[in-house]
């Protein structure tokens, strides 16, 4: 592994390309998917949703839970994930630059099986919520989801650190 200082500089770039997104959805689907989805399955609307190209790398996915929050959810493919850190810093300048400032929340949930994912979520600046009890079915079993969360203040203090 490369360091940081020798890596490229990470592009973000909003795409419509469906195709893609599946080909990264589906790449990871054993664990970003309920129990029973299939390729097929995943729903990918590059109209209302916004999906970001993480510069080969993998997506996010940006979708407007209401008119003041932004539901994120990151994909990153399992070969880019000692970059997640580097990745995280790229998408919030994404969203501080190109998201309308009427998006002042920005939400995830995670289902508690991931604590991984939970700390990935944490390290980039989001806090613990609240759970979301009996919310997802993972590995034949109903589940809880952690609901974390971030300001666009917190965010902008964050990436000034």
């Amino acid at each position: 592994m490369q360091s940081a200082s020798k890596l490229a500089p990470i592009v973000v770039s909003r795409t419509d390309d469906t195709e893609l997104v599946r080909s990264v959805l589906s790449q990871l689907l054993d664990t970003l998917a309920e129990d029973d989805s299939s390729p097929e399955s995943l729903a990918v609307d590059c109209v209302r949703d916004c999906w970001l190209d993480i510069d080969g790398m993998g997506v996010f996915h940006l979708h407007a839970h209401n008119s003041t929050t932004l539901w994120i959810h990151a994909q990153v493919l399992k070969e880019y994930r000692h970059r997640s850190v580097e990745i995280g810093y790229a998408v919030w300048g994404w969203i501080l630059a190109n998201c309308p400032v009427n998006y002042q929340k920005f939400i995830t949930s995670i289902p508690v099986i991931y604590p991984n994912v939970r700390a990935y979520t944490e390290k980039m600046g989001m806090i613990w919520e609240g759970t979301n009890r009996l919310s997802a079915r993972k590995n034949g079993q109903i589940i809880d989801q952690w609901m974390m969360g971030i300001t666009r203040k917190e965010v902008e203090a964050f990436l000034r650190v």
